[in-house]
């Protein structure tokens, strides 16, 4: 499919009253079949939190706030698995039975594949992904599971305890952020962190479009300016910020927190377009080689310079601090 298809009709939906509702239905009618995709997906974000936990971020018995949970949580139900609380936050509520029992079916599947990336016991996985499934209701799994579930809920103004968690984790989520909710949210990040706590995403840097349409690259949309760019996509369902990874470190250090580790991941097919592909003028301090990065996981720490400013009180309820002692 061409990509301006696809944008012409998230130009049109997002606009709609129900839009949400409509594109979701939209995308179940093209993936007809969606078992291949989550699974390829569950491994991949497996691969990433083991990286993450090689690389410093201890999960088990960790407290996690997840930004943006999404429809299929496959991120918050690996963390659970992996030993984790998580407080998970979407801007609308998009998680249902359905989607979160067709994640933990797969994972049953894909267990011994999963213990090994994750670095846990089978049987322990097999028998917790068991158990939860077999949970009445949507509520009573995510209980089950230590998965607090806020939506709609605003992030940056979270209502967790100061000093309540120990890292804030995203997945495919900061990429679609403006500059001043980021920083708000690196902001609220350094309120509910824990002295020393972390933050991790994992950030898609690629042209979205890319997936869908197979003549263009991960680069593409770096060569229009950021008014064209903005008429184009600039909407709840298409928005995607461009911000390039050495600016996302940049800002994240300015809002004190220090990389521990960087993984990039470069899309060679990228790399030979940018040989003649122009680029907007914003674009055009980076190397070719920094452009084509397409995915990164990046760790950091919250540098002990600089804690919030006047941390705030102690806002989150009784249930949740004792589900978090």
């Amino acid at each position: 499919m061409d990509w301006r298809i696809k944008a012409g009709i998230q130009f049109v939906v997002a606009r709609l009253p129900g839009g949400m509702q409509l594109n979701r239905a939209l995308q179940d009618l093209r993936n007809r079949d969606p078992v291949p995709e989550l699974r390829i997906r569950l491994l991949a974000v497996a691969q990433e939190l083991a990286w993450a936990e090689g690389a410093g971020l201890r999960l088990q018995g960790a407290r996690v706030l997840e930004l943006g949970t999404g429809r299929t949580p496959v991120a918050t139900i690996l963390m659970a698995l992996m030993g984790s609380l998580v407080y998970g936050y979407d801007r609308s509520a998009l998680l249902s039975e359905k989607d979160t029992r067709f994640v933990c079916d797969q994972i049953v599947e894909l267990c011994g594949e999963l213990a090994n990336i994750l670095g846990r016991r089978r049987s322990q996985l097999l028998a917790d992904a068991q158990r939860w499934i077999a949970e009445g209701t949507l509520e009573h799994l995510l209980e089950e599971a230590r998965i607090t579930y806020r939506a709609p809920a605003d992030a940056t103004a979270s209502g967790l305890r100061s000093e309540s968690i120990d890292a804030v984790v995203s997945f495919d989520v900061v990429e679609h952020l403006s500059r001043p909710t980021l920083r708000l949210l690196n902001q609220e990040a350094r309120r509910v962190l824990m002295p020393g706590g972390f933050q991790f995403h994992a950030i898609g840097l690629g042209d979205h479009y890319a997936s869908l349409d197979r003549n263009i690259t991960s680069a593409h949309f770096l060569k229009y300016s950021e008014t064209t760019w903005q008429l184009l996509t600039g909407n709840s369902l298409s928005y995607h910020n461009r911000i390039r990874l050495p600016e996302f470190l940049h800002l994240f250090k300015e809002d004190g927190f220090e990389a521990v580790a960087v993984d990039r991941e470069v899309d060679p097919k990228a790399l030979r377009a940018l040989k003649i592909q122009p680029v907007a003028r914003q674009f055009r301090e980076y190397s070719a080689a920094e452009l084509a990065v397409h995915r990164a996981k990046v760790l950091l720490k919250q540098s002990q310079r600089q804690r919030a400013d006047g941390i705030g009180p102690m806002t989150d309820d009784g249930e949740d601090r004792r589900r978090a002692s």
